[in-house]
């Protein structure tokens, strides 16, 4: 299971945590969940907006070597 799955032992961790069935722990979790969420959707903008200046120095690139 490492081999395919390598943080394995944080899972196990979590699942852990969650069987105490602590209010606390749950919303913790749930909050760990969503700045997660929200962390890789910055991410992908970033990537999109990366690969945007890439086209427009590729475009300028171009026009500098056609005209």
């Amino acid at each position: 299971l490492r081999k395919k799955k390598s943080n394995l032992g944080y899972d196990t961790a979590l699942i852990m945590l969650m069987e105490t069935g602590s209010e606390e722990i749950k919303e913790y979790y749930s909050k760990v969940v969503s700045l997660t969420d929200r962390y890789k959707a910055l991410e992908r903008l970033i990537e999109a907006i990366h690969t945007k200046i890439s086209f427009v120095q590729s475009l300028m690139k171009y026009e500098k070597e056609n005209t």
